[in-house]
């Protein structure tokens, strides 16, 4: 299938809920007008028949709002969709409240209900256009490849190693470039600002993306084809920590991200039978617990002044990392992790 056909089909369904919606509005108003409507088996008959126009629409969003989702569409089509879902409910509530106090002198006045609805279902399906954001993924969604890309409970290996060897590299070059810090921080924005153009020309080029997308389809999620890239918001945390905090909490919260969220991530996957939330295992938290405890073990190396016991301290960072991982919230781990450790462990330190 072609970018063309793929645009094709998925405004080829939207047009379809609206003319569903179309027609329904239509038999509603010919109810309205007709003479005859008040007689108890017209009624009833009339009823059947929106019932069966309803359903029909409920089944025509409940398409198009999975075609959405299925294209990457997810996060951009998200406020539309749930718009139209919502008023189709909207409907179906109407319907309800009538039945359950059925009267022939409300029928007039439930038609009107309806059909206010249907209008403004009708408006809210014309109002959007998503062919800018379509012709953005489309070469990325037909990838032969796409099924790979960031599907749940799947393990990309690439990925994990990839985000291991990144914080590796990070913290080599921190700990030992022979260069002072200030030189180091400016490689650090530069690096940052290199990254985020380049993720910014993605995302406004559509072929450019496409050949982000084959070239590194084993270390991309399919929602990267319309948001920053994990590697921008990674390079945004650590140019935040190491220009904020000290050399040793830096590091740490580095490589909490780089090796305790990647495991954790792995073993979650693997083994994490026993959920804790929607996104959460207990054996991936307490991977990113085991990780972050071992990393803390290696602070009296990066700082030598420390006098306190390391193994209540790397207690406290195995804790701390895990946390980390649950504030993230709606954030990009990438971004909200190493900034969250990093807070929790000076606060942390000011204990020893």
């Amino acid at each position: 299938m072609s970018t063309h056909q793929l645009t094709l089909k998925f405004y080829s369904q939207q047009d379809h809920v609206s003319s569903v919606v179309e027609e329904f509005h239509k038999k509603v108003n010919q109810f309205a007008h007709e003479e005859k409507s008040n007689s108890p088996t017209r009624l009833q008959a009339a009823r059947h028949q929106i019932d069966l126009f309803y359903q029909r629409l409920s089944k025509e969003v409940e398409n198009f709002v999975q075609m959405a989702q299925h294209i990457s569409l997810a996060n951009n089509a998200r406020p539309y969709t749930e718009k139209l879902k919502e008023e189709t409910q909207q409907i179906q509530n109407i319907l309800r409240e009538y039945y359950a106090e059925w009267s022939r002198e409300d029928w007039h006045q439930f038609l009107s209900k309806i059909s206010s609805k249907l209008i403004e279902l009708k408006q809210s399906i014309s109002e959007h256009d998503f062919r800018q954001t379509l012709d953005h993924v489309a070469e990325v969604v037909l990838l032969d490849h796409f099924d790979n890309l960031g599907q749940k409970q799947k393990i990309q290996w690439l990925r994990k190693a990839w985000h291991m060897l990144g914080s590796l590299i990070l913290v080599t070059g921190y700990l030992w470039l022979p260069l002072s810090f200030n030189v180091k921080i400016w490689i650090f924005a530069i690096s940052l600002i290199t990254i985020f153009s380049l993720d910014v020309y993605r995302l406004n080029s559509s072929h450019a993306n496409a050949k982000v997308f084959r070239a590194l389809r084993f270390i991309m999620r399919k929602q990267e084809a319309t948001r920053l890239s994990s590697s921008t918001f990674y390079m945004i945390s650590c140019f935040f920590v190491v220009a904020i905090f000290s050399k040793p909490i830096a590091i740490l919260s580095i490589l909490y991200l780089g090796f305790g969220d990647s495991i954790a991530s792995i073993v979650g996957v693997k083994w994490g039978k026993r959920r804790l939330d929607k996104r959460f295992s207990f054996a991936g938290s307490l991977a990113f617990f085991t990780i972050c405890f071992l990393l803390t073990l290696s602070y009296p190396y990066l700082d030598p002044n420390f006098s306190g016991s390391i193994w209540i301290l790397a207690l406290l960072g195995g804790i701390c990392g895990m946390l980390s991982e649950r504030c993230a919230g709606p954030l990009d781990d990438n971004l909200a992790i190493p900034i969250c450790s990093a807070i929790f462990l000076y606060f942390i330190l000011f204990l020893f």
